[in-house]
């Protein structure tokens, strides 16, 4: 396109000269374009480009995450020999945000880190298109089928959510249910003004961790979940993501040697600071009710946009993403448990709690459930946030939903200063 560049004028003749040579000048480009082409009708051909969103701890928490980056997407960009743009945001939450907000021009071919609970909204935007990956065969079939057995997104991972605390810090003196510890057990001012979590309307592990204390009182129980966030609010502080919160864990200074993280981290932690023949630093525990450990699986999984260009190379992607190769790569770099069998897990696993020994929330819920009251779940949790517990559970006025941003803000910001 000719951008236009207004100049003094020299009269109408000298316009219409320019015009004219514009017009022979371009018709000449043509020309020379259509002959070149018809001479080589295969030099047209562009490197596609995959252009993918993601949350930005995706494979960056390991020894060497350019080395683990390098082996998962420049690998398949000199395999497919194709270049992948990614897009990283905070959350897997903002991740589902942007993709929703394009939903009508859609920028991304694809979209990892979409969860369990996630899955439902992304489904009712419509942004996803089903895709049943070659390696379905080999990927754990309870992954595939807490996640989306219909295939609008594949598993490449799964671990539960738990409560990480530093152990020379959290011990049996403090807390002294902490090797055996029931969710009442943060009922205790004393223990919740140690713990940090996540606020679950922007982050995926917060809103596990929201499943977690609904799924404990509602489904085993038969206690109103509300009541616990009412009894905590004034003492557990809430930060937007799971990297706040993390940053908050690891301050001294914010003595909240208590985060809702993943039952992976004391792997971690042994991988990073362990000594040969020691143990980890920190520990991790989910609920114990009834003589039974319950706790909030997250499947994470990845999906093609609706509206990509680049289908065949996206369904490539997954295929790869989900194979053995890269999945041996999730554990020590994501810290999940990868969703492909044949995938060896480190020895580091060894301090992680193993999902199959833990009773899973989720399966107390049914789909219906999930899909029609998660986001009554949220506004709830707002309102007992920022306005206390009302048995009555009316809702707030419309003209005050614009103050709970503002509020919460408030609340942060007096919670940081404790």
């Amino acid at each position: 396109m000719i951008k236009e560049v207004k100049k003094p004028s020299y009269g109408i003749y000298l316009k219409r000269a320019l015009v004219m040579a514009i017009l022979i000048f371009s018709a000449s480009l043509v020309i020379v374009q259509v002959s070149s082409s018809s001479n080589h009708p295969n030099t047209t051909n562009q490197t596609p480009t995959l252009t993918i969103y993601t949350y930005d701890s995706l494979i960056n928490w390991g020894l060497n995450p350019t080395d683990a980056n390098a082996r998962v997407f420049d690998a398949f960009e000199a395999q497919e020999d194709c270049i992948i743009e990614l897009e990283y945001f905070d959350d897997a939450n903002s991740v589902l945000a942007k993709a929703v907000a394009e939903k009508n021009s859609p920028k991304a071919d694809i979209i990892i880190g979409i969860d369990n609970v996630l899955i439902y909204e992304a489904k009712a935007q419509d942004i996803l298109i089903p895709y049943e990956a070659s390696t379905m065969s080999n990927l754990l079939e309870s992954a595939v089928n807490g996640l989306d057995p219909e295939h609008y997104v594949t598993p490449y991972d799964y671990g539960l959510i738990a409560i990480i605390y530093h152990k020379h810090l959290v011990n049996s003196t403090n807390v002294p249910t902490i090797d055996n510890l029931k969710l009442e057990d943060l009922l205790s001012p004393e223990v919740t003004q140690l713990l940090v979590t996540e606020d679950p309307t922007l982050s995926s592990t917060g809103l596990g961790f929201l499943m977690w204390t609904i799924g404990i009182y509602e489904k085993v129980l038969n206690k109103d979940w509300e009541l616990w966030w009412n009894d905590t609010r004034n003492d557990i502080q809430v930060e937007d993501s799971w990297g706040d919160a993390f940053d908050v864990f690891y301050t001294p200074a914010a003595n909240r040697p208590m985060v809702v993280s993943y039952g992976t981290d004391p792997a971690y932690d042994y991988l990073f600071y362990g000594e040969p023949g020691g143990t980890p630093s920190i520990g991790a525990t989910v609920s114990h009710e009834n003589n039974s450990e319950y706790g909030w699986l997250q499947i994470e999984g990845l999906g093609i946009l609706k509206g990509t260009k680049n289908l065949s190379l996206a369904q490539k992607f997954i295929d790869w993403f989900t194979g053995k190769t890269v999945q041996e790569i999730i554990p020590e770099n994501n810290w999940m448990y990868p969703a492909n069998v044949l995938a060896e897990l480190p020895d580091s696993y060894d301090y992680a709690i193993d999902p199959t020994t833990v009773k899973p929330l989720n399966d107390l819920f049914t789909t219906n459930e999930l899909k029609e009251s998660i986001d009554i779940w949220l506004e709830t949790w707002e309102q007992v946030i920022i306005l206390g517990y009302t048995s009555t559970a009316t809702p707030l006025p419309p003209s005050l939903f614009f103050l709970i941003p503002i509020m919460i803000v408030v609340i942060r910001k007096k919670s940081r200063r404790r």
